[in-house]
């Protein structure tokens, strides 16, 4: 169930924004995404962790649903079947690898499907990469129900498999 707690604070941190700063408006936009963003991290705590990853990590534009279809679940299949090998010790890679498919793949069972994680992302007003960038709606800034070691984790694993 969505804590409405952690959204009224997500909400009453933006509109506070708001009022500081001249050049944000906060608006019934802008409050319909950050729901929504605050109902994906809350729901799919480890689709979202990657696709801040791949969001982090890409140059395009756009909408988050688009990214999420083009490279995102990707990037999450290529996770939960990685078989990275190392020039160093074979066995105890093998054994990383193991155990962290076997993390992600724990961490995924507790979410709800990937076509409904698809489904919520794309619902409208859209959400786009731009909205993570400081000037915008600052998503990842009101995310602090989205577990910040876990995005660090797929991050980390993202920049391990380059």
């Amino acid at each position: 169930m969505l804590s409405k707690p952690k959204y009224s604070i997500q909400r009453a941190l933006a509109r506070r924004r708001a009022d500081k700063n001249n050049g944000f408006k906060f608006t019934r936009d802008r409050a319909r995404k950050l729901l929504r963003w605050t109902i994906l991290s809350e729901f799919w705590p480890f689709h979202t962790a990657c696709l801040v990853a791949v969001a982090k990590k890409s140059k395009e534009t756009g909408t988050l649903a688009n990214l999420y279809e083009t490279k995102g679940a990707k990037f999450l299949s290529d996770m939960l079947t990685d078989k990275r090998s190392s020039d160093g010790d074979q066995a105890s890679m093998t054994d990383a690898n193991t155990s962290f498919r076997a993390e992600a793949r724990r961490l995924m069972g507790f979410e709800e499907s990937d076509e409904a994680f698809v489904r919520v992302l794309g619902f409208a007003p859209d959400l786009l990469v731009e909205d993570f960038d400081e000037d915008k709606l600052m998503l990842l800034r009101h995310s602090f129900n989205l577990n910040p070691a876990m995005v660090a984790r797929v991050v980390a694993w993202d920049r391990a498999r380059w």
